[in-house]
């Protein structure tokens, strides 16, 4: 099963340049505020460079949802 999706959302990079991590930043951590689909809480991390690449998306729209 194959899917395409519209997603919306905000560039990553756009939400990094305001927030003015340090140089010596190599990583953007992100964590859930509930738990995770196997309990506890959820948490995951990219790399400064990916998180700066233009199609990264923060995303919290899905085909108008």
């Amino acid at each position: 099963m194959a899917g395409i999706a519209a997603w919306g959302g905000l560039p990553l990079a756009e939400l990094i340049k305001l927030v003015r991590p340090t140089p010596k930043a190599k990583a953007v951590v992100f964590s859930s505020f509930g738990e995770g689909a196997e309990g506890g809480q959820f948490y995951d991390s990219l790399s400064i460079e990916n998180a700066m690449h233009l199609q990264t998306l923060l995303a919290y729209e899905m085909n108008d949802e």
